[in-house]
């Protein structure tokens, strides 16, 4: 993995510290993340892109249906699970 990917990827792991910590919104959070993916989509392993989409899908319903506040535990567990994904790349 290049310099680049590896900045991307740590900009990721950022991204979530910020919204654990409330410095950043949940809509925020999400859009970014997955512009964020997308600028390295060919260079991720499938299975490993296949983890990642999944997780992402289950927030974006969150979003999607405004239960940021009611699903903040899960919301947070799946962002410490895609924090362990983007260490498994680092």
């Amino acid at each position: 993995m290049n310099d680049h990917s590896k900045r991307i990827l740590s900009y990721v792991h950022i991204l979530t510290s910020k919204y654990r910590d409330e410095e950043i919104c949940f809509s925020y959070l999400i859009d970014s993340l997955s512009g964020s993916i997308d600028a390295l989509e060919e260079k991720l392993p499938s299975d490993w892109e296949d983890k990642w989409v999944t997780k992402m899908a289950e927030l974006d319903t969150y979003l999607a249906l405004g239960l940021e506040t009611e699903r903040k535990l899960d919301i947070l567990e799946d962002l410490m699970q895609l924090d362990q994904l983007i260490q498994e790349l680092l």
